[in-house]
């Protein structure tokens, strides 16, 4: 079994806990096609009881590769979500 050693939290402050709600909804549905490998999972500030207005995203990767090509993904999506709220939101 192969341990997730490197791991990386991102913090994105949004403008309601709606918006939150919204993005975590539409980021976390997609499965991770390889869970050996890594490993994401989605909080809002909330949930962590945390006075912030912010969607925490934490990933655990198997190696510093993995884990960089999901934060990528990740922000490319996040993007798009954030682009839409502005539009939208």
């Amino acid at each position: 079994m192969t341990t997730l050693d490197y791991k990386l939290d991102l913090n994105i402050p949004l403008e309601s806990l709606q918006h939150v709600e919204y993005v975590k909804n539409s980021l976390s549905p997609d499965p991770v096609l390889k869970p050996t490998e890594i490993q994401v999972d989605f909080y809002s500030s909330k949930e962590l009881l945390s006075d912030d207005i912010a969607l925490i995203i934490k990933f655990q990767g198997q190696s510093d590769r993995i884990l960089r090509v999901a934060v990528n993904n990740m922000i490319e999506n996040l993007k798009t979500c954030i682009e839409c709220l502005e539009v939208f939101g």
